[in-house]
């Protein structure tokens, strides 16, 4: 009798143990969704750098590296006033005489970084460069070019096929660019003076 019943709870003894070191195995190699996204389901959470990029609050972008909402900054902040809030580019009809940009080429380099700025993802990033550098020369404010480089970067990286780990770095070199473009791009914010220029 006792020999029944040893068998049995050595057998589940066993079950026991393998069910738990398969559990442990499985919970090992999922990563812990709390770590990427928050509670929301929106904001994410960069533990490399340890950073929150925070979504705002109509969730189509993140909030800048210096707390903008990129849907409240419109064009003309931080430089002269149009009445065209949809963004669109000026011509050479407009009263200030700026010429009409550049078409896009993809053949051109519209990210221009110093060599010490990370650029991993400039690739990615050509369209938004090209659309920052048409605002810049069409005078529409600085802050809201700028801010509107850093909304078109973070989507880029957002909507890459890649790993969470691979679109926070993404998202950090968008940080670093964005915080670069608002020290330093004051220089290079001045009317178009030809077609030829984005």
């Amino acid at each position: 009798m006792k020999r029944i019943v040893a068998l049995p709870a050595l057998s589940v003894a066993l079950m026991l143990t393998l069910a738990a070191a398969v559990v442990v195995s499985l919970a090992a190699g999922v990563p812990n969704a709390s770590a990427y996204f928050l509670a929301n389901g929106c904001d994410v959470y960069d533990e490399y750098n340890g950073k929150i990029y925070w979504c705002t609050p109509d969730r189509t972008t993140y909030y800048t590296p210096d707390g903008l909402n990129p849907s409240w900054v419109y064009p003309g902040t931080e430089g002269k006033t149009f009445g065209d809030d949809l963004g669109e580019g000026l011509t050479i009809n407009d009263s200030i005489g700026i010429p009409p940009p550049a078409p896009f080429s993809y053949s051109r380099d519209y990210c221009s970084e110093p060599d010490w700025l990370p650029a991993t993802f400039e690739g990615r990033w050509q369209r938004a460069c090209y659309d920052h550098d048409v605002c810049y020369g069409s005078q529409k404010g600085r802050l809201y070019c700028d801010v509107r480089l850093w909304r078109d970067m973070v989507f880029a990286c957002r909507s890459m096929w890649a790993s969470n780990f691979v679109k926070e770095w993404c998202m950090a070199e968008a940080d670093t660019w964005y915080t670069f473009v608002r020290a330093f791009g004051a220089a290079h914010y001045k009317p178009r003076l030809s077609s030829y220029e984005p």
